[in-house]
């Protein structure tokens, strides 16, 4: 099974915010980290009020970007790397190990210059991290992100629906639809 959980950073935005003020200063920052079987998970969330001045680091919009790109690509492949930007030698490996089913993976490697945060090719050199081939669900995968994906713009919209005339947005919104 897996989960997501995220927390949008508090940001001081207001209705009356134009398209270029929403897009150029107000990074879509928080908490952010996905549970595979409950005990296996990648980055940072917790569910209590936040401390004075706690914000999280992590680029939501980024996560679901590249997870969505991911699940679109082991739909067709057999194989994904996802770069876990926030790191400069961490990647979650997709292995598709029959029709309904990913084993994942933590692994770490020297990352390459120029590489992209999605790839089909495996890499050369690699150490298993802190956990390896754990075994999901590919449905309950991509049904939990679209739903978390969604339930992510719905919040920005009601923060200030000039978000969802981004780019960013838009292209997100565009690639669920393809899930």
């Amino acid at each position: 099974m897996v989960k997501i959980f995220y927390r949008i950073n508090p940001m001081e935005i207001d209705s009356e915010s134009s398209l270029i003020s929403v897009r150029d200063e107000f990074p879509i920052t928080g908490h952010f980290r996905i549970d595979f079987n409950h005990t296996n998970s990648y980055g940072y969330f917790h569910d209590r009020p936040l401390q004075d001045g706690e914000m999280g680091l992590e680029s939501i919009l980024t996560w679901f970007e590249l997870l969505v790109e991911a699940t679109l690509a082991i739909s067709k492949e057999n194989f994904v790397l996802l770069d876990v930007i926030e790191s400069n030698n961490t990647w979650i490996q997709f292995v598709k190990v029959s029709a309904d089913e990913i084993d994942v993976s933590i692994i770490k490697a020297t990352k390459q210059a120029g590489g992209g945060f999605i790839s089909t090719s495996p890499l050369d050199q690699y150490e298993y991290g802190e956990w390896k081939n754990i075994r999901i669900n590919e449905r309950q995968f991509k049904n939990e992100l679209v739903t978390k994906a969604k339930q992510f713009v719905g919040e920005l919209e009601s923060i200030n629906k000039i978000f969802l005339v981004t780019t960013p947005i838009v292209s997100l919104l565009e690639k669920l639809g393809r899930l």
